[in-house]
């Protein structure tokens, strides 16, 4: 994990030497689907779902970074709507999530310090991902966008910022400041943490190395899209105002109206 400085943290990493364990390709219609497993840092194996449009010799990438209690399986979804683009999608289970699950461990808990860990091991677990992504000679891994989705969106900002081989990053429903987004918002878990006693002051002082109103202005000059909900019980406005303020150009943000289509631009 890198420091705000945003110097990728793969530089500073040891690599493993074990070799990726690809499952069969499967045939999905209008793309092919594969599950893969690498290695990252502290001898975790991270599992994958890559998803490749057919028909096409090298398609650039899109990472993408699933919500909290979601798994890779969202990339097929995601895959769906990209494969006529002809663009390959992947996706990693956080920690803690899918084939990672561990019965009692959630990656965000009143135990601060290994929600901490969690969220660095998938930053660099993401980061693995594209080690992955640039092995293959039938991925374009010169062209790599990255598309996160609530706890997505918040790590994938980070990963965005300290690894300058994605080219643009859309992140939907993320905010920053994690004082302002547990501390404010109506998810359970936030619920949970003001239960146990922690005030935001503690979350903004135990979770700041983590938090990506840190990272986010060194995604410049690359672009960042934002979408979220003006009345987002999850996210909170003011969250994701500090992230879009906290960003550099170039950036758009776009706002969608709870219940209906409308959306308005800043």
């Amino acid at each position: 994990m890198s420091g705000p400085d945003g110097s990728p943290c793969m530089h500073m990493m040891r690599r493993s030497r074990w070799r990726p364990r690809e499952d069969a390709v499967k045939d999905v219609g209008a793309y092919t689907s594969q599950v893969i497993h690498f290695a990252s840092v502290n001898d975790e194996v991270v599992p994958a779902l890559l998803c490749r449009p057919k028909n096409v010799d090298k398609p650039p990438v899109i990472l993408c970074l699933h919500g909290l209690g979601g798994d890779k399986s969202i990339t097929q979804m995601i895959e769906a709507v990209f494969a006529p683009y002809g663009i390959a999608t992947i996706g990693i289970d956080a920690q803690y999530h899918g084939e990672r699950k561990r019965q009692s461990v959630e990656i965000i808990s009143a135990n601060l310090e290994q929600t901490r860990q969690a969220m660095i091991q998938t930053v660099i677990d993401n980061e693995r991902a594209i080690d992955y992504v640039r092995s293959r000679a039938d991925l374009d891994g010169n062209r790599v966008g990255l598309l996160g989705m609530s706890m997505g969106a918040i790590l994938g900002t980070t990963v965005t910022a300290v690894d300058p081989r994605f080219s643009s990053a859309c992140l939907v429903v993320g905010g920053g400041r994690w004082d302002l987004i547990l501390g404010r918002s109506q998810h359970p878990v936030a619920q949970l943490l003001k239960d146990s006693g922690i005030t935001e002051a503690k979350l903004a002082e135990r979770m700041g190395d983590v938090d990506p109103i840190n990272f986010v202005a060194h995604i410049a000059p690359r672009p960042i899209l934002m979408v979220n909900g003006k009345s987002d019980p999850i996210i909170p406005k003011a969250a994701t105002e500090a992230l879009y303020e906290a960003a550099q150009q170039p950036k758009e943000i776009v706002w969608l109206e709870a219940g209906t289509s409308r959306r308005s631009r800043s």
